[in-house]
């Protein structure tokens, strides 16, 4: 990958951001896709070893989980049966959309921070 293609992939990345963050909803078919560019991204910004802060937290940003589930405690578990299940469905979508957003704002700012380097030097 070129820096000219590394900075396709961050202007369809930021794409895909600013749709995720307007829209509020997340399909499992758009997220794979940001998923595997990202991470395409990623492992060319390991092997470019810009810096090395940005090449760690490269390192450290793995895959976005598709499938995320949040555990439960007793509380929460005692608060469905009281509910009859309605509870742990709003909980369960709060916590997934909140950790989507996580995990996409972590790359972005990575991706920022990129692009930044890049255009300094």
């Amino acid at each position: 990958m070129t820096i000219d293609q590394l900075f396709r992939g961050i202007t369809d990345i930021e794409f895909q951001y600013k749709r995720f963050i307007k829209t509020k909803e997340f399909d499992d078919e758009s997220l794979i896709r940001f998923d595997i560019i990202s991470a395409e991204i990623c492992q060319q910004i390991i092997s470019m070893s810009l810096s090395d802060i940005i090449t760690s937290e490269a390192k450290a940003i793995g895959r976005i989980d598709i499938n995320y589930t949040p555990s439960f405690g007793l509380g929460r578990r005692i608060i469905n049966a009281l509910t009859f299940g309605y509870s742990i469905k709003k909980y369960i979508k709060r916590e997934r959309l909140a950790y989507l957003y996580k995990e996409i704002n972590a790359r972005h700012r990575l991706f920022q921070l990129v692009e930044l380097h890049l255009k300094e030097e």
